[in-house]
């Protein structure tokens, strides 16, 4: 086939697309002339013009200006045919262009290079079908790989798409914070509410369209997150990725405060069956009866068989609604649940009911190993007979039945499920007013247990009295060699003096001949009391306990002791416990001192300590210090801000600034000193104080000091994070000091149920208005204002920075234009100095022909110059010198003339 005849394209024609494309803020790629059939089948001269993101077509009107035609995005591409080198079609959605080009190659790969740098992730069912004839004529084309497999070009393309503007900050939070982050779970966490910009982003629909329609289509990305949400919109505009995407296993999605948000993500998951969801949070989100009818029951019963862990906690779910989400659980076949969390709901018979039945239609019973029923006012009797039924078959592993009253009669079958079962690790019972006799007869059946190794046992908040340390210290006395039992939680329980005397006062006996208890917790069990007193021998006999690694005594341990405390450190000869919490017991700076001083034994093994509220003074700091001198272990020291805030009190300004001045220094020695002694050790596990939860929970606390005792140091650098009190040493303190205790955190600690709790807690917290937090919070507001103008100021600046860049991607395209205008001018050049060149050659030519005048002349004259010999030589030698000389003028007037 001939080729058409095109017109070129000229320098004016580019121009004037340039300045078009710009207009438009397109990015011009190729361009090139085509023939095109119109509807009257009359052919039609056109320009094609290929962008970043779009086609177009232009035509020619009068005064030779250039008026778009048409012009569609790449994601309306539906399919590409290469005939031959002189014929190819773009297909649209709604339309098409038929083009006759002798650049009709070189169109094609154009548009090809294109669409796939923005199409990277899709299916094949959604990418741009192309077909070449004959095939494979024109490619493969070799493409880098894209940041998130083209994810942020994708995003420009649907901002492209929908005429919106592009956040060039969010492209930069997904491109640093998350791809390239360090943890391979984060980087392909889709986490939308850790985006710093979080709120401006969604105050517009129109702007999240674009990052929605995105995620749809990405498979890199495997997790969706969103924690507290205040957009009630958002969560049914998120739920529309789900109907496509194919490649997200986790969704978490906790307080949404969508009404709704719920039935869209249940009426997607229901309609997409190829997403294999493993992984759904959907905790602190409300949940009703409507929700359950509008899809939200389907969806979880259609995926129940690939939902591996399920979290519906802190939901407001009704015994009803309760029961009906279990029923839709047990309709699915093939269940692989091990995880499943449904705390902070209501159960009661009806609930419990539904769990029992769950429990024993769930076909693949040995998959379950987490179940947690925490403050659900479960039945007893009806979930531990369903756990003792189901006990050969599951492999649970944590059972958490915690803040649930329990009924006497009902504690026989919890008892049973613990001695049937074989791979039970842990089983939290906190708060359940658990009898005495039942504790002593669990703490018997986990001993007598074979099969268990490393178990948890969690009996605090139980008022289980003087009668209950004994009956437990019995237990333990009956089964010395038994190596079940790890972890012993007996918290508040009210053992008083008496109690505390049955559990320690004898050292060959009770808790002291278990030699596989490493963790014991047993704070806040003796209350002031001056009738009785705890023998000094008790509380040394518990640091000598032979197999103890972690000991937690917080509370008033002092008022029951018979001598001062100063005199217990003194009889310890040698300290083999790893991990030392006796925050909150007054020890006093002598006490303090005394244990300063067996921490500084080179034979003393401890790796953590705190020791916050024991009346610290300066030199009791000292003392600490000190002992790193020839300490080689600890490097987990808590500093005791709470002490030190009353060591402030009625000083004046040079005092307070001198205190602060040598607290400084000291700091610094300890800090260092703990650095130094970081090897890396393995540091034991125990569970949270639950006292540090509950008294946020209750809201009662009025003094700003007492919270400082019992909040942690995550809370406490966070509430003070704006303000002038937190120096960024005390958060990068505060950063090494957590990367140094990951250790301590369980491992059920890490699930989402105590997140959900820590956000409870944070916002029972905000609750409490005494009057310094008011002031604190006063502060925090005018720096929040201030924070707020510095952002609009880094937002300008960003906004100033793209408009620089746009204006030199515009002087660089200017540049080009003249680049282009000059390699015209260059051409020109080189014609006009060819045509010079010729001149040169004709001037030369007759300057050879005056030269050869010139020397047959001079011949003449020499011939008569031999003629005339008798003539005088000196004139024929000046003769000849005048005539030399005539010659070089001639010549150098001929040179000038050129």
């Amino acid at each position: 086939m001939a080729a058409p005849s095109m017109k070129v394209i000229t320098v004016e024609d580019r121009i004037k697309v340039v300045n078009l494309m710009k207009s438009k803020n397109e990015k011009l790629r190729f361009l090139t002339w085509i023939r095109e059939k119109n509807e009257k089948n009359k052919i039609q001269d056109r320009l094609v013009v290929i962008t970043k993101y779009r086609v177009f077509t232009l035509v020619k009107k009068q005064e030779s200006k250039l008026k778009i035609d048409r012009n569609e995005n790449f994601f309306n591409l539906k399919e590409l045919l290469s005939l031959n080198n002189l014929h190819c079609c773009i297909v649209f959605r709604d339309f098409f262009i038929d083009c006759y080009s002798d650049q009709s190659d070189q169109l094609c790969i154009s548009l090809l290079k294109s669409y796939l740098t923005i199409s990277q992730g899709l299916s094949k069912d959604l990418m741009l079908e192309f077909k070449s004839e004959p095939e494979n004529r024109l490619g493969p084309f070799d493409l880098k790989p894209k940041i998130a497999e083209g994810f942020i070009q994708m995003y420009k393309c649907w901002c492209n798409f929908y005429q919106t503007n592009v956040s060039y900050e969010f492209i930069s939070y997904l491109s640093n914070d998350i791809v390239q982050n360090e943890d391979p779970e984060t980087s392909i966490n889709f986490d939308l509410s850790s985006y710093p910009l979080f709120n401006s982003l969604i105050s517009s629909q129109k702007d999240l369209v674009p990052i929605v329609e995105t995620l749809k289509y990405n498979q890199y990305f495997k997790t969706l997150t969103c924690l507290n949400i205040p957009n009630r919109d958002l969560i049914p505009q998120l739920s529309e990725s789900l109907y496509e995407n194919c490649s997200l296993t986790k969704i978490i999605l906790t307080g949404t405060n969508s009404p709704n948000g719920l039935d869209s993500i249940g009426k997607a998951l229901e309609k997409n069956q190829e997403i294999k969801i493993s992984f759904l949070d959907l905790s602190n989100n409300k949940i009703v009866d409507s929700t359950i009818k509008n899809g939200f029951g389907m969806g979880i019963e259609k995926n129940s068989g690939k939902l591996q862990y399920l979290d519906l906690s802190s939901c407001g779910m009704t015994p009803k609604i309760t029961e009906k989400i279990l029923g839709h659980l047990s309709k699915s076949t093939n269940q692989n649940m091990q995880y499943l969390n449904l705390s902070e709901n209501q159960f009661k018979k009806q609930g419990s009911q539904g769990f029992s039945s769950w429990l024993k239609s769930a076909t693949n019973k040995k998959n379950l190993q987490e179940v947690y029923l925490s403050n659900c006012g479960i039945d007893f009797e009806i979930i531990s007979s369903a756990l003792l039924q189901s006990s050969a078959e599951c492999t649970l592993r944590i059972v958490n039945l915690s803040d649930n009253k329990m009924i006497q009669n009902h504690g026989s079958a919890l008892c049973n499920f613990v001695r049937e079962n074989r791979t039970l690790q842990e089983l939290n019972l906190t708060g359940v007013m658990i009898p005495p006799q039942i504790a002593s007869q669990l703490v018997f059946e986990v001993l007598v247990n074979e099969n268990y190794s490393g178990f948890i046992l969690h009996l605090g908040n139980n008022s289980l009295g003087p009668k209950g340390a004994r009956l437990i210290s019995d237990s333990f006395g009956q089964l010395p060699d038994s190596k079940s039992l790890e972890e012993l939680i007996l918290d508040d329980n009210k053992f008083s003096v008496e109690g505390m005397s049955n559990l320690f006062k004898d050292y060959e006996k009770g808790i002291f001949v278990n030699k596989s208890l490493k963790r014991l917790s047993i704070s806040r069990n003796v209350e002031k009391t001056k009738s009785q007193k705890l023998n000094t021998d008790a509380i040394v006999n518990l640091f000598r306990h032979p197999t103890l690694e972690y000991l937690r005594i917080r509370g008033n341990i002092r008022y029951a002791l018979s001598t001062k405390l100063k005199e217990v450190f003194p009889k310890i000869k040698q300290l083999n416990l790893i991990a030392l919490d006796i925050k909150g017991n007054e020890m006093g700076p002598e006490s303090i001192k005394n244990l300063a001083d067996l921490i500084s034994k080179r034979s003393t093994k401890l790796l953590s300590l705190q020791m916050d509220s024991n009346q610290f003074n300066l030199s009791a700091i000292q003392s600490i210090a000190w002992s790193f001198k020839t300490n080689i272990l600890l490097f987990d020291f808590r500093w005791p801000k709470h002490d030190i805030s009353k060591m402030f009190y009625g000083l004046s300004s040079k005092e307070k600034k001198k205190l602060k001045k040598n607290i400084k220094d000291l700091k610094e020695k300890i800090t260092t000193g703990c650095n130094n002694n970081n090897a890396g050790a393995d540091m034991p596990q125990i569970s949270p104080d639950v006292y540090d939860m509950r008294i946020f929970k209750s809201g009662n606390v009025q003094d700003s000091d007492l919270q400082e005792v019992f909040m942690s140091d995550f809370e406490r650098l966070s509430r003070n994070a704006n303000t002038s009190e937190t120096t960024s040493s005390e958060l990068e303190d505060h950063k090494l000091r957590k990367q140094q205790s990951d250790a301590f955190i369980p491992k059920f600690q890490k699930n989402p149920i105590f997140k959900s709790r820590k956000y409870r807690e944070k916002r029972n917290a905000q609750k409490m208005k005494p009057q310094e937090i008011k002031n604190l919070f006063n502060q925090k507001l005018n720096l929040n204002q201030n924070q707020n103008q510095n952002q609009n100021q880094n937002e300008n600046q960003n906004q100033n920075q793209n408009q620089n860049q746009n204006q030199n991607e515009n002087q660089n395209e200017n540049q080009n234009q003249i680049k282009n205008e000059n390699l015209n001018q260059n051409e020109t050049q080189n014609q006009n100095e060819n045509q010079n060149q010729i001149k040169n050659e004709n001037l030369n030519q007759n300057q050879n022909q005056n030269q050869n005048q010139n020397q047959n002349q001079n011949q003449n004259q020499n011939e008569i110059q031999n003629q005339n010999e008798n003539q005088n030589q000196n004139q024929n030698e000046n003769q000849n010198e005048n005539l030399n000389q005539n010659q070089n003028e001639n010549l150098n007037q001929n040179q000038n003339f050129d």
